[in-house]
């Protein structure tokens, strides 16, 4: 099983940050773009066998990304509400 490790910290992220790239001839999913950080999302990425694993993956990061922004934005409601 191959995992991959990379650890890059990316401040003020903005949402032009954040993209899906696309092929340009038929217009499929080529990549998920994170602040120059490319994510292979073609189904010909998928080496193991499991695709699977790749879309648990997928499906994981979007969790954690709408718990992250939930977070971010309570912090936001507690500081307006302070001043």
């Amino acid at each position: 099983m191959t995992h991959a490790t990379t650890v890059v910290t990316v401040t003020d992220l903005t949402e032009a940050d954040v993209r899906l790239a696309r092929d340009l001839v038929d217009g499929s999913a080529t990549s998920l773009v994170i602040a120059g950080c490319y994510i292979d999302v073609t189904p010909r990425a998928v080496r193991t066998g499991r695709p699977d694993e790749r879309i648990a993956a997928l499906e994981r990061l979007a969790d954690l990304a709408v718990e992250a922004a939930d977070e971010l934005s309570r912090a936001r409601m507690r500081e307006v509400r302070r001043s």
